[in-house]
């Protein structure tokens, strides 16, 4: 279960427009949670929804509020902006999703309606958009070292990953049901991969009924890999050096037939100053650099 903070989303006026009939669709398979506190959905929607209630218990859920409603909740809120909104237009049309040709839809309105049209679709879409937000990423070299076509990888290939990431998480405290989503850029001849995964189990103090107790969840984690054809290198954005190493592995081996394909070691070397002096800063060979200046040695 992904971790929620519907700010956003869960706004009165943000709730609002979203069409009727739709908010309750996509909140129904919840009615008995929201039920027990306080409000119920699918008696008459025509007469209209408590708004005010509903935000409210959308922004602060309790203990008991179902994991499958946090996940909905969590998608939608990510991927109701409009610069989202613009990408899922995109996709549905690709996909051949029907969405209602209405010109006053807002952002949340769009994400709902695909959201219970494709829900797989929307999370393609969100893993889309973390994977362009911007990072630090560790590099690595291919043993090849120069231009190549990033091999595609077959349905089958992704499952044999996310195996192999299953079997290391679960080992080490993170639990099973990795991910793997993979977007491919011919023109720029790149591949962003991004994995999502658990994390180590929480317990946090919590209250409940008045007494002093504690809850029991697994962070989310999401982890972003690119993969430069061109330049035959595979940079990795993750926290743990054991996570980088799985990385760089699983994908040398499943990709390119070799767990060390991308040996561990440092990229950048500042050797070269040390053995050819002046004749390193030399770039006539080097395509975009024109000159280059040694500022200072320390």
């Amino acid at each position: 279960m992904v971790t929620l903070n519907p700010h956003r989303f869960a706004q009165p006026d943000i709730l609002k427009a979203i069409k009727t009939d739709r908010l309750v669709a996509f909140l129904e398979p919840f009615q008995d949670y929201l039920s027990g506190r306080g409000i119920t959905l699918a008696a008459e929607p025509a007469e209209g929804i408590d708004y005010e209630t509903l935000s409210a218990i959308l922004m602060k859920p309790d203990e008991n509020v179902p994991g499958e409603m946090v996940d909905a909740l969590y998608f939608v809120h990510e991927m109701a902006t409009m610069e989202e909104m613009d990408g899922l237009l995109e996709a549905a049309r690709e996909a051949g999703l029907e969405l209602d040709d209405d010109p006053d839809t807002s952002p949340a309105d769009v994400a709902v309606q695909v959201w219970l049209k494709d829900r797989g679709l929307l999370e393609r879409k969100h893993a889309e958009a973390l994977v362009l937000r911007p990072k630090s990423f560790t590099y690595f070299n291919g043993r090849s070292g120069g231009p190549l076509d990033f091999p595609d990888p077959s349905e089958t290939k992704i499952k044999d990953i996310q195996a192999q990431l299953d079997d290391w998480f679960d080992e080490h405290k993170r639990g099973c049901g990795s991910k793997v989503f993979v977007f491919t850029n011919a023109a720029e001849g790149k591949a962003w991969i991004l994995i999502r995964h658990g994390m180590p189990v929480k317990r946090e103090g919590a209250m409940k009924d008045g007494e002093s107790s504690s809850i029991y969840y697994r962070p989310e984690a999401h982890d972003v890999l690119v993969y430069d054809a061109a330049m035959d290198e595979i940079g990795i954005h993750t926290g743990t050096k054991g996570e980088r190493d799985l990385y760089r592995k699983a994908f040398g081996l499943h990709l390119f037939g070799n767990a060390d394909y991308f040996p561990d070691g440092d990229k950048f070397t500042l050797d070269p100053l040390k053995t050819d002096g002046a004749d390193s800063l030399v770039c006539s060979d080097v395509k975009g650099l024109e000159w280059i200046r040694l500022k200072e040695i320390q």
